[in-house]
């Protein structure tokens, strides 16, 4: 459980998480969510059927499943990120602005039509208004093997930034990450994931080298 923790983020604010620990896994419903929620306009209920939004992000529909899914919604509903603008910056907000914000604003579940209705607050909008924002790959991101969260979080990485060939410290990595286990079993981690984003074509030559200071750090070819 996370209460005031500070997220790798931008320079000119802070973004602070409260909130149960998330995985690729939420990520991928949160994702879909945002995808569904743009048909309908912002702050209204939006409907999703269970079985059509595991499907859509790659899972099987069954019992566990759908209980997995519940818990999911109530983790994303639970969940708050609170942004504080330090400094003048892109971000279309005055320097002192505090905005809290919920992943998704609320949610009901119908059990009799097996779907949800959720709300994703409007504010997500103007977070989003300089388009400082990346498209994933999902049919790509759909390809990652079981078991790869690591992959699926340098997939959103690899977005971010439209450089050939990209560069980051395993520090800094290990932390964005909130990978606690220690650092050699992280190489094995990251040095898996780079292959899996080989695979399915996301990146090429993914290796962990030395940069000009002597410290470690993971680097690749963005496909």
């Amino acid at each position: 459980m996370h209460k005031e923790s500070i997220l790798v983020s931008r320079k000119d604010a802070v973004i602070t998480f409260w909130g149960e620990q998330l995985d690729e896994g939420q990520a991928d419903v949160w994702m879909q969510l945002i995808q569904e929620a743009v048909k309908a306009p912002l702050g209204v209920p939006v409907p999703m059927n269970r079985a059509r939004l595991l499907r859509a992000i790659g899972r099987q529909t069954g019992n566990y499943e759908y209980q997995w899914l519940h818990r999911t919604m109530k983790a994303l509903n639970f969940a708050m990120i609170v942004l504080e603008v330090k400094s003048k910056g892109r971000l279309k907000l005055r320097i002192g602005h505090t905005e809290t914000l919920h992943l998704v604003a609320k949610f009901t579940y119908d059990s009799d039509l097996e779907s949800y209705a959720y709300v994703i607050d409007p504010r997500w909008c103007e977070i989003f208004a300089n388009r400082e924002y990346v498209l994933i790959d999902w049919e790509k991101r759909l390809r990652i093997r079981k078991g790869q969260d690591m992959a699926k979080s340098l997939q959103r990485l690899v977005a971010t930034s439209d450089e050939l060939v990209q560069r980051y410290s395993l520090a800094w990595l290990k932390d964005r990450m909130q990978y606690f286990s220690p650092s050699r079993k992280f190489k094995v981690a990251l040095l898996a994931a780079m292959k899996e984003l080989e695979r399915v074509e996301v990146i090429a030559a993914g290796r962990i080298e030395l940069n000009s200071r002597g410290e470690e750090q993971a680097a690749w070819t963005r496909m």
